[in-house]
């Protein structure tokens, strides 16, 4: 009779064991399920960056590729004026505006009319317009008429350069203008830039317009072209 008291007490501390093991392996799931969870949620926020970065950087490439393929097709299109002919470029630091053949050439003789531009609030633009629509001034600052094609948003500042010879002394050098020229520029660099804290990236973006232009053409006084061309 005498051991069943010490088989109690065993009885006891083995169940004592029994629970403080189990509170221990709960305790340790729970830490694990803890780390698990912190890791898939660290896991999610990295995809989703990766992909944000994904997406801004396919933006800024098709954006390149978009201005890239407008102003390879730049038209050499004389414009008579009292000192003699002009080419339909217009460049400034922070607009441009040139003709270019339509894409898909839709006829022999279309040509659209583009503008680059910084609109307010940041969005970079790309506008055009038909060179046969009578209905816009495409020399006048207003851009009614035009068809918008905003590219990218939140750009701080846009500039654009040109290459050739200058008026002054004919030496082939970047400049800031390019306009009433007889030549369109030779090369034109594009660049923005945006916030500090923006990680997108915009490398400078150097175009070869696929042009030649004849100075010496006679103008045709009613199509402002070549004639026989």
């Amino acid at each position: 009779m005498s051991r069943h008291p010490r088989g109690i007490a065993q009885t006891r501390r083995t169940r004592g064991f029994a629970l403080i093991e189990l509170l221990v392996a709960l305790g340790v799931l729970s830490l694990v399920a803890a780390m698990l969870a912190s890791g898939i949620g660290l896991a999610g926020r990295l995809a989703s960056g990766n992909s944000a970065a994904r997406t801004a950087a396919d933006a800024v490439a098709n954006t390149q590729l978009i201005l890239r393929e407008r102003l390879l097709r730049l038209a050499p299109l004389p414009r008579l004026i009292a000192g003699g002919n002009v080419i339909e470029v217009s460049g400034q630091p922070a607009a441009l505006r040139w003709v270019a053949v339509a894409p898909g050439q839709r006829q022999p003789d279309s040509f659209e009319v583009y503008r680059l531009l910084l609109a307010p609030g940041g969005t970079l633009m790309l506008l055009s317009v038909s060179d046969l629509d009578n209905n816009v001034d495409i020399a006048a600052p207003s851009l009614a008429g035009w068809t918008p094609h905003p590219l990218l948003r939140d750009v701080e500042a846009l500039d654009i350069a040109y290459f050739g010879p200058a008026r002054l002394t004919g030496r082939r050098q970047w400049q800031a203008l390019w306009d009433d020229r007889p030549q369109p520029p030779e090369l034109v660099r594009i660049r923005l830039r945006f916030a500090a804290d923006d990680r997108r990236v915009w490398p400078d973006l150097v175009i070869r317009p696929r042009t030649t232009v004849n100075t010496a053409c006679r103008i045709d006084v009613q199509s402002g072209r070549c004639e026989g061309a």
